[in-house]
């Protein structure tokens, strides 16, 4: 089907930095979902962050206290993708 190959070759634009949640919506390139791939429960402050709270002060992401709950392969991933877009002023 077309619509197959055509989400082959989506991925998110993070523009809509403050709405869309890092553990459970699906932005990576892979379409993985962060909260399906932990390898050990998300603390509940953790679970409905905001992606943009996961971005740090120089734009580059800041996963220091999600670390431990990723595979490997995930750090990569999210380094590989492009943080959200600053908010107009």
């Amino acid at each position: 089907m077309v619509w197959d190959e055509v989400l082959d070759g989506v991925q998110w634009i993070l523009g809509c930095r403050n709405s869309i949640s890092f553990s459970n919506h699906s932005w990576l390139s892979s379409g993985s979902i962060l909260k399906d791939m932990v390898v050990e429960d998300i603390p509940s402050n953790l679970i409905h962050k905001p992606i943009d709270q996961m971005v740090g002060n120089d734009g580059s992401w800041n996963l220091n206290e999600v670390l431990h709950l990723l595979p490997h392969s995930a750090p990569l991933e999210i380094a590989g993708s492009p943080t959200p877009s600053p908010l107009p002023v």
